[in-house]
């Protein structure tokens, strides 16, 4: 009989332990789920795969990049069920159920890869080529069908460490680093990228480590696209939507004459986000020695977000001899009401009186350039 008291007992105090130790985890690490990313073949880190995050309707809603060691820490979760998308240039993605308990570590990720290695080129499913200095993809059918501009196309693609904006289609960089954009050679931003017929690109060179050649940037995408003789071509998206508390707006116009060595194209691209969200919070820390709950109750908000760009190009090629560019550019960006503002009422048990918080960001931003290219072909000189 002593001896399964002292069971009992002892079951008691291990069971305790644990609770204690699961309540004093902080909030922030039970809102994260941790990951590792390997290669299949060898159990070798995958360094700066793509992870995307999806809800249960495979919409995008975050993403991050593995470190050099393939280790990864999600912050940005789905409030459901949803599904990792776990992406490296050579290998095949790979689908991840998310865990419903967050504050996990998730199984080791091991990466298949989906190639054969030559000397200079990789032959796979996916029309890669890899040069000593950079990458150079082939979209397949499907990617250039379904795609509805650049920045799209490489979305679908999943390159690594690539981020979209899903709302402005703004091409960025998970994690520290510059990323270039460019379009034959020609450095860009991403509202020139948005305008690109996917159908006119021919394919994309990547760039992991360009070098001095490029300045500070950590990766360089180069966008190598069709160019006509002789021909017109006008192009434009124009998606708008207006109902209760929301308001959306992707408007693209793009214009391209060709004529033998010349190329004029300009083009127009506005988007606006604008809506009321609330902000709604409720958490539990749990110390030693007390409890304190909090209650952060919102009212709508404002968020308004407004893009505007305009473009003039214009391109002189000599095949063998030289190319010259000029581009005139005007961008400018409006944020009367950040994503960051919120209007909400702090409840905390260890205080009587709630505590009103009010936020507001305010930003705008014009940005004309002109940008001049010219380069020489030089002749082969025998020694």
């Amino acid at each position: 009989m002593k001896m399964r008291t002292k069971i009992l007992l002892s079951a008691a105090i291990l069971t305790f332990l644990i609770c204690i130790t699961a309540s004093a985890q902080p909030a922030s690490d039970r809102n994260i789920i941790r990951g590792t990313i390997l290669d299949a073949s060898n159990r070798e880190p995958v360094a700066y795969a793509h992870i995307a995050v999806m809800d249960s309707d495979s919409l995008f809603i975050g993403g991050t990049s593995s470190d050099p060691e393939g280790h990864f820490i999600l912050t940005t979760l789905p409030a459901e069920k949803g599904l990792l998308a776990v992406s490296y240039v050579g290998y095949d993605i790979r689908w991840i159920p998310l865990p419903t308990i967050t504050g996990e570590s998730l199984p080791e990720i091991l990466l298949e890869p989906s190639s054969v290695a030559l000397e200079e080129v990789i032959v796979q499913a996916h029309d890669i080529l890899i040069k000593e200095d950079r990458k150079m993809l082939f979209p397949s059918q499907d990617q250039v069908k379904l795609a509805v501009d650049g920045s799209d196309l490489i979305r679908r693609m999943q390159l690594p460490r690539i981020v979209i904006d899903p709302s402005s289609g703004e091409i960025a960089l998970s994690g520290k680093g510059e990323i270039q954009l460019r379009i034959n050679g020609i450095e860009v931003t991403y509202t020139e990228i948005a305008s690109i017929p996917p159908a006119d690109i021919l394919r994309i060179d990547y760039y992991d480590a360009p070098g001095a050649r490029y300045g500070n940037a950590e990766i360089v995408i180069d966008y190598i696209t069709r160019r006509k003789e002789l021909g017109v071509n006008i192009s434009g998206t124009f998606f708008n939507s207006i109902g209760g508390d929301r308001t959306s707006a992707d408007d693209r116009l793009a214009l391209k004459l060709n004529r033998k060595n010349s190329e004029l194209s300009a083009n127009t691209f506005f988007i606006q986000r604008k809506q009321n969200w609330i902000r709604d919070y409720d958490e539990t820390l749990i110390f030693p020695e007390k409890r304190i709950h909090r209650l952060e109750k919102g009212e709508p908000t404002l968020f308004n977000k407004k893009v505007f760009s305009s473009n003039l190009n214009y391109s002189l090629l000599q095949e063998g001899n030289y190319f010259f560019n000029a581009q005139l550019r005007y961008i400018t960006n409006q944020f009367p009401n950040g994503f960051e503002d919120r209007r909400t009422t702090l409840y905390t048990s260890d205080t009587e009186i709630p505590l009103a918080i009010y936020d507001h960001t305010r930003e705008k931003s014009h940005s004309p350039a002109l940008d001049l290219y010219y380069q020489h072909t030089l002749q082969k000189i025998n020694f």
